[in-house]
Parts: structure tokens; C-alpha cells; sequence
């Protein structure tokens, strides 16, 4: 079998808040945020929540590790909760740097390392076998493995990023964990996104649950797809998925979306993503 071509982006986690189990969850998975863009460089990781747990297994069925670098969109627990577990950071000889803009997610390296770390933890970050490097990350952009890579700071409790990143020609923005509603802050996201090509944006809430969840963190899927229509998406992928909301629940936000903006899906792991 010939190699995948690359660049290539795939998710392996969607669920917000917590993970989820069983077969209601089965199509969309129950795992938290984690998506990965592979180059011919080296592997970008964005997000570290329990999904970051079935890439390791799939790195672990390689010969030999690309270079490794995680992108953190925050720091709670479901961002981050399968970072101490991820097989590559568990094997001594292997280097993993993380990073994060602390001009949006200041004491983002200490929350980190105290999480991974005794009482939280068994074992000190720095114990685990690998090399993790924790580095700031230059919030005008950065060219990692030949994807250039830009925040913005989101709506969401302790601050947020969103990132866009540039492989080529080919554009994908990842907006998960957005709040919308504030004039400032959604007309910068606008900009922001501007003429991208696949939008991952947050829909835990429907539009009916909003005036319940104002300062949650989250969006609903209609205020997805205006902000895809707004900035000339070709592809819209609503993600954050609500942990109350089964397959079926997923797939009727997924449906009412695709009245107003036909090329959406819902985010589901093992789902192509560019």
C-alpha cells in the first residue's frame, strides 16, 4: 500500500467538556478535543484532550516517530487531560515541544506541569521518558513543519486561541471553544478567517440552549454557518460536540445546518479534514 499523501489532517477527538462512552456516541466518538496535521516534516498536534490517546496508538504502529509538536487552543482538563498518556511522551529518546501564546493563555506552562505532576499526577512531566519542551508560541505566526501557524485570542472562561494554519495553498482554521456575541472580538475572528478554506467551528449549544449558556465558552451551529457564509468557507465542520448530545442528536444540528450552508459535517474521529 502506497503512503498517504501528505499534508494530511485528521481528527481524533470532538467532544467537549468530558468524554463520552457507548454506543449512542459511536459514529461521532466520545473522545475530546484533538486533531493532527501531518507534513512531510513532522506532526502538528492541536489539542491534547483524550483523543491525542488513539493517535499515540497509531504512531505506536510505526517504525520510527515524524517530529512532534502540540498545539494548545487552552488548558482545561479536556484539552489536555491525555497529554501524560500519549504513548510518544511515555519513550525515552523522543523530543516533544508544546506550545501556546501566553499573550492570550498566560501561566499556561505552569498550569501544565502542575497538572502533570504529583498530586495530579504519578508522574513529573519532565519523569515521563520523553523530552518536553514547553515554548511560547509568537502569536503573529510561526512556520512549523512547513505550516505556517497564527492565533487569535476567543471568547471563552481563561482566555482561548483559535488557529489558522497554512499549508500551501490550503487553508483550515480550528475555532473550537468560541463564544460568539461580542462586536470586538467575532468582527476580529471574521478577519481572522477570511477566505479559509475548512472552518472547524464550535456548536456544543443549539440555538434554543444559548440564553442558558451565556458565558460558557461555546457556540451553537447557526452561529457556525453565519460565520461561514460571513467568511467565504468552502467547508464547514461543527465541533465541541455537546456530551449530552448522542449520534443521532449530533446529526439533526448537522441537518438544520445544511439547510442554511450545504457543505457541513459534523466532526467525527478518523474524519478527513484537509
Amino acid at each position: 500500500m502506497s503512503p498517504p499523501t501528505l499534508p494530511r489532517a485528521l481528527v481524533y477527538g470532538a467532544r467537549g467538556s468530558c468524554p463520552m462512552y457507548g454506543a449512542a456516541y459511536a459514529r461521532y466518538g466520545g473522545h475530546t478535543s484533538c486533531y493532527s496535521i501531518e507534513t512531510a516534516d513532522g506532526l502538528l498536534i492541536v489539542d491534547a484532550g483524550t483523543g491525542i490517546l488513539q493517535l499515540g496508538a497509531v504512531l505506536a504502529q510505526r517504525a520510527a516517530l515524524p517530529p512532534i509538536t502540540v498545539l494548545l487552543t487552552h488548558v482545561h482538563l479536556d484539552h489536555l487531560t491525555g497529554l501524560s498518556m500519549f504513548r510518544p511522551i511515555l519513550q525515552s529518546g523522543v523530543s516533544i515541544t508544546v506550545l501556546a501564546p501566553p499573550s492570550i493563555l498566560p501561566g499556561w506552562q505552569q498550569a501544565v506541569t502542575t497538572l502533570i505532576a504529583p498530586p495530579y499526577w504519578p508522574v513529573a512531566l519532565q519523569h515521563l521518558g520523553a523530552t518536553v519542551v514547553l515554548r511560547d508560541l509568537p502569536v503573529a505566526g510561526s512556520t512549523i513543519y512547513g505550516v505556517k501557524v497564527s492565533g487569535l485570542a476567543i471568547q471563552h472562561p481563561q482566555g482561548g486561541v483559535s488557529y489558522r494554519l497554512e499549508i500551501g495553498s490550503r487553508t483550515l482554521v480550528i475555532g473550537t471553544d468560541r463564544e460568539h456575541g461580542d462586536a470586538v472580538a467575532d468582527s476580529a475572528f471574521l478577519a481572522f478567517c477570511r477566505g479559509v478554506e475548512v472552518l472547524v467551528h464550535d456548536a456544543q449549544y443549539t440555538p434554543a440552549q444559548l440564553d442558558t449558556k451565556r458565558g460558557w465558552g461555546h457556540s451553537s451551529w447557526e452561529q457556525a454557518v453565519d460565520v461561514a457564509q460571513a467568511v467565504g468557507a468552502r467547508r464547514l465542520i461543527l465541533t465541541s460536540h455537546d456530551p449530552n448530545h448522542t449520534d443521532e442528536d449530533i446529526d439533526a444540528l448537522v441537518q438544520q445546518a445544511q439547510q442554511r450552508f450545504p457543505n457541513t459535517q459534523g466532526a467525527a474521529e478518523g474524519l478527513l479534514v484537509l
